[in-house]
This record gives structure tokens, C-alpha cells and sequence, in this order.
């Protein structure tokens, strides 16, 4: 016997008569339970009978003089009102193959009951609609406070920060990105790995993410904050144990138990009330978006729309994710809040299974959804798919259609939507990426849904390419596609200067790297490899030495390893003096791989700075076993 599920079931006269099922009996577990006034509970139900009849039952309440707010899910997950008057309820559940077979559970309801503050007839500031007009085209601050490598509980708040992306966030970042004309910032953070068993974030942590989106209020700039890559403490369903990303074929997700759902509730709510709090004195234009693809990981339907029960467990997330924001006082009574579908899908069985949830303020929730399209063009690691022609019809409707479900599904009826995530890697393709960009936002535009660009901080070596800014020297190596997505002309980078800015990494003092050594000369840094570097540059500021080495940055390495000694190429650097010389590296170990990660020079230097150095070089040659 199976947990059941609220959809409906295929009909009886489908099946060969001596298959017909029978239904028996309806269970429904647990059978008696106590719920506070503001709380919820789920429920599961099992249909027993012959021939395996289908586990789909429709889920109510009995009794008809409860409060509207008491209502029970298509998943079995009770809310009970805050106000609900009643003393105790009864939840039904009835086979959708035989509607005379029906199970029971009594609840008793506990708890004061709470008077809410009266709802206004009008919304309090700027409608959802407003702020998503007001949005010309938005930046992702990829990679970076959403980076996750299992670092453990000792990492440093820069470790986390840098752990994918290389080089700390600045404010001059985000005042770059604001002259190029994008006035919307979307910050993904991952909160697990900085929180306790009891899931308190760190408050180094919270302090960081601060400090960020303060980057982006200084700014005046739309910032959307949400939770990023906590799949593993937020559940929606379950696959067994061992499941990989390597597994085949992917099996489907399991129902989670009553228990499971209520642990997922509360562990999502926790962590919402901590950044509710910090920030419910922002304005409005900072935006709390409660999850980011939400789904189970590695399971069948992960990225087609995942399963009923799963999309109904999202739901009630996204229930509690409103309540728990509009309960903590200041802004967030008025604050605009965003929601996905199922996986942030483009999908129609996610899209049109997700509910709006029930909110006291009205016209304060926006949704997003997530494209990358063509996915051949956009999305694959492919190179040979590096073209996009807007004569094309078949290139053309492949962006159009996640626009225009989008826009049926809500756009039409109110609810105004985001384009949360989209790009396209670089292939070495500008011109196509360029074409591509100005047809996508012109599109989505005229639908009243603007583009967030996915920036993941990389540009060429392999993996996603998404990069835009390139953060270590605030310019654009692809001026065409910022003219294309925001009108606004930028200067590409200065073809005769390299610029490193060393970002603090404590105790150790000011370090960053060089773009990989692959760029140089290919392959991979070999044990015997002579690396000769000769350089000229100026520092921003007085430094008691400068010195370089070859390292591993991978993720394989899990921070970085040295695959050289570290060698002084100057002492004594005075401010803005210029310094020339040439510097002899030799690899004492092979690098992990050919990633463009796994293959650094990088620049350190001790804590004397107290800021960040900046190294403008005019001369920078890097040259492999020269004279072998």
C-alpha cells in the first residue's frame, strides 16, 4: 500500500474488467492529531482494496462553519487559522475511484486565538506590478554568496565567498553594473552551510549578505534576495539513499512522511524569520524571493515539473514563506515577494500547479521563472552550437515560449512575472549572443517581463560562460551584449593593461590569481613545467613585497593547492612607481586537470595593505619551458 495523493485517478472503464480494482477501506494517518492556531499538519491517506486500486483521494474538511482560512491542500496539508473558532475538526479523505469509501482524522485545535490586523481594502506602497515596470534589466551576482563546497563549519566568511568565484564582491562591482544601466541586482545566497544543527545563521554570515545588498541601496538599485542550493534542508519529495547525479536511470521521488513535511516546514520557516528580521526595515525595493529552483534533486522529473505531491509540498512552502515574512514586522508587512514553479520550470504541468499563496496585503507577489533558450545555444557546453539567427523561426520561438506561458499563466491575470535567470555562454560567439540578448529582452519586454542575466564571473576555459563583469577590474569584456540588454554603450577592457585587485583572505593577508595559465599555452600545469613570467606594473598602494606561485584552484582541491613555491618578484614597493622584471616558477606537482580553475598564477602579498591592492601591468608575458 502507497501513501496517497490528491489527483485524479485514471477511470475504471479503462481497464480490462478482470483488472477492475475495488477499494475497501480509506486510512488516514495520523489518525488523531493536536494543531496549534497558525500551524499546520500533513496528512497522508491509504486506499486498500483488490487489484491495487489507485492511491489518489480528494482531501476536505467535514465540518462547514470553519473559518476560510482553515482549509486543508490537494497534498493533505491542514492550516488552521489563526482565528478558527472551532475546538476541534475532522479531516476527510475519499477515494477518487470510489467516492462512498472515505477515511477520517480528528483534530483537536489548540493555541489562543490571534486577531490578525485588518486587511486594507487598498495595498499599502508600490504594487508588485509597480515594481516590475520599474525594472529595465537585472544583474546575477552568481557563483559568489550562493557557493557551496562543503567547506565545513570553519570556514572563513571570504572562503565562502570566493570559493567558486575567485575574487570578493565590491561595492565598486555594483556601482560598475549600475552605470552600465541595469538597476535591478539579484543576490542568491545558501544559508545551510553557515547555519547550526538548530539552523541559527551565522552572524558573520548575515552581516556579509548585509553588506552586499547595502552595496546595491547605495546603488538605488531593485535587489532580489532569496535561498539558493538548500535543497538538501528544504524537501518537496525524496529519492533513496545513494542517489547520485550519476545514477540511471533517475527514480521517481517519493512521497515525504507527515513528519518530513512538517521538519521541511519548519526548518524553511527558521531560516526565513532570521532574514526577515535583519532586513524588515529596508524599503521596498528590496524583494525576498522564498526559493530559488525549488525540487528534488536527481529524481526523474527534476527539471520536466517533478510530481503532484511535490508541487503541492511547494505550495504550502510558499504559504508559510508569505506568513512568516508579513508576521515580522516593518517593511516586510508591505514588501513584495516572489515565488517559482516547480524547479523555476517553463514547464506547463509546473507552472499551472502553482498557487498563489493567501496573503493579507494584495498585489505583493510576483512570479519568476528560469530560461535559457535555445538550450542548445544558451545552456549547452557544447561550442558547436554557437548561432542564433532572429530570422530564424525555429531560433526565434524557442525564446518566445517560456515568455508566453509565462505571460498566460499570469501576466494576463495580474500576477506580474521576472525572468529570474537567463544567458547564454560564450562560445566565442559575441555577435550571435549579442543578437540574441536584444531579441530576448525586446520580447520579453513587450510582454511587461524583464530579464535577470545569470553572471557566474566566467569567461572563457570551459564550464558555464556566462561572464559579464569581470569583477577584478569593473569592466565588460563583452561590451556589445551590455549595449544589447541596456542600451548603454560600455568600454570594453584596455587591451594594453592586465589589472589583479588582491582580495583579503585573513590571516594570511591580500591574494587573488591571474586568469588561467591555459590562456598562455594550453593543456595543464605539469610537474617539471618552467613557468617564466616578466612583468611591469604599478601598485595603488605601498606593499612590503609582491610574490606569485603556480596553484590549483579547482574544486577538486577544495580551495586551492600549490603547485609551486611562492617566489618575491619585488620588496618594498612604493606607491604608484613602476616595477619591471622577469620571475622563474617550477612546478614541484601537476595540477588536478585542464580547467581553467585548476590552472593559476597567483599574487599574494602579507597584511601590511589596508586596502586592496590594485597591480596595473603594462607588461605581463607568461611563458612555458622556454629554451627546453
Amino acid at each position: 500500500m502507497v501513501a496517497a495523493i490528491g489527483f485524479l485517478a485514471t477511470s475504471c472503464s479503462e481497464n480490462p474488467i478482470d483488472t477492475i480494482s475495488t477499494v475497501v477501506d480509506v486510512t488516514v494517518s495520523p489518525a488523531t492529531s493536536s494543531v496549534e492556531r497558525g500551524k499546520m499538519q500533513a496528512f497522508t491517506a491509504t486506499v486498500s482494496g483488490t487489484n491495487s486500486p489507485a492511491q489518489t483521494v480528494t482531501w476536505s474538511i467535514v465540518e462547514t462553519n470553519k473559518k476560510e482560512a482553515t482549509f486543508i491542500n490537494d497534498g493533505g496539508i491542514l492550516t488552521i487559522s489563526s482565528v478558527e473558532s472551532l475546538p476541534s475538526l475532522t479531516v476527510k479523505a475519499t477515494s477518487t475511484v470510489d467516492n462512498t469509501k472515505s477515511g477520517t482524522a480528528i483534530i483537536t485545535i489548540t493555541g489562543t486565538i490571534t486577531e490578525p490586523d485588518p486587511e486594507p481594502e487598498e495595498p499599502e506602497g508600490l504594487t508588485a506590478t509597480q515594481v516590475v515596470n520599474d525594472i529595465k534589466v537585472g544583474w546575477n551576482l552568481g557563483n559568489t554568496l550562493d557557493a557551496n563546497s562543503n567547506l565545513g563549519a570553519g570556514a572563513t566568511v571570504l572562503q565562502l565567498e570566493t570559493t567558486w568565484v575567485k575574487t570578493q564582491t565590491t561595492k565598486a562591482n555594483i556601482d560598475a553594473l549600475k552605470d552600465a544601466g541595469f538597476n535591478a541586482i539579484r543576490i542568491p545566497v545558501s544559508w545551510a552551510k553557515c547555519a547550526d544543527a538548530n539552523y541559527n545563521i551565522r552572524a558573520d554570515w548575515m552581516a556579509r549578505v548585509k553588506e552586499i545588498v547595502d552595496y546595491a541601496v547605495a546603488n538605488d538599485m531593485y535587489i532580489i534576495l532569496n535561498t539558493h542550493h538548500d535543497e538538501h534542508i528544504f524537501h518537496f519529495g525524496k529519492v533513496p539513499s545513494g542517489t547520485t547525479d550519476k545514477t540511471t536511470p533517475k527514480p521517481v521521488a517519493q512521497a515525504l512522511t507527515p513528519e518530513e513535511k512538517e521538519e521541511s516546514l519548519k526548518t524553511f520557516k527558521k531560516i526565513w524569520e532570521q532574514i526577515a528580521k535583519t532586513f524588515k526595515d529596508y524599503d521596498e525595493k528590496l524583494i525576498f524571493e522564498g526559493l530559488n529552483e525549488p525540487r528534488t534533486p536527481n529524481s526523474a522529473s527534476e527539471w520536466i515539473g517533478g510530481t503532484p505531491e511535490e508541487r503541492n509540498n511547494l505550495n504550502a512552502h510558499y504559504q508559510a514563506f508569505v506568513d512568516v515574512v508579513r508576521a515580522s514586522g516593518g517593511n516586510n508587512r508591505k514588501r513584495v515577494l516572489m515565488v517559482n514553479p516547480y524547479a523555476a520550470s517553463k514547464e506547463l504541468v509546473a507552472i499551472n500547479a502553482l498557487k498563489i499563496p493567501k496573503d493579507v496585503m494584495k498585489e505583493k507577489i510576483i512570479v519568476s521563472i528560469h530560461a535559457y533558450e535555445p538550450y542548445d545555444f544558451a545552456l549547452s557546453t557544447n561550442v558547436a552550437f554557437n548561432k542564433w539567427d532572429k530570422n530564424n523561426s525555429s531560433d526565434v520561438s524557442k525564446v518566445k515560449v517560456p515568455i508566453d506561458r509565462a505571460y498566460d499563466a499570469f501576466v494576463k491575470k495580474g500576477i506580474p512575472v521576472i525572468l529570474g535567470e537567463f544567458g547564454a555562454m560564450n562560445k566565442n560567439n559575441t555577435e550571435a549572443r549579442a543578437e540574441w540578448a536584444k531579441y530576448s529582452v525586446d520580447y520579453a519586454k513587450s510582454k511587461s517581463i524583464p530579464y535577470f542575466w545569470w553572471d557566474n564571473c566566467n569567461f572563457d576555459g570551459g564550464g558555464e560562460t556566462f561572464g559579464l563583469l569581470d569583477r577584478k577590474t569593473n569592466t565588460f569584456p563583452f561590451p556589445e551584449i551590455i549595449k544589447a540588454l541596456t542600451g548603454v554603450t560600455v568600454a570594453g577592457p584596455d587591451p594594453s593593461t592586465t589589472v589583479i585587485t588582491l582580495n583579503p583572505n585573513a590571516p594570511y593577508g591580500w591574494q587573488s590569481y591571474y586568469e588561467s595559465l591555459n590562456a598562455w599555452y594550453g593543456n595543464k600545469i605539469e610537474a617539471g613545467d618552467v613557468i617564466t613570467f616578466t612583468y611591469s606594473f604599478k601598485s595603488n598602494v605601498a606593499m612590503d613585497h609582491l610574490e606569485i606561485a603556480l596553484i590549483d584552484a579547482s574544486p577538486a582541491v577544495n580551495w586551492w593547492s600549490e603547485l609551486s613555491e611562492f617566489v618575491k618578484i619585488e620588496e618594498n614597493i612604493v606607491a604608484n612607481t613602476e616595477y619591471s622584471g622577469t620571475a622563474v616558477l617550477t612546478a614541484t606537482k601537476s595540477s588536478s586537470g585542464t580547467s581553467a580553475a585548476a590552472n593559476r598564477l597567483a599574487f599574494a602579498t602579507n597584511t601590511t595593505p589596508t586596502s586592496g591592492p590594485t597591480l596595473t601591468f603594462t607588461t605581463f608575458s607568461i611563458v612555458k619551458n622556454l629554451g627546453k
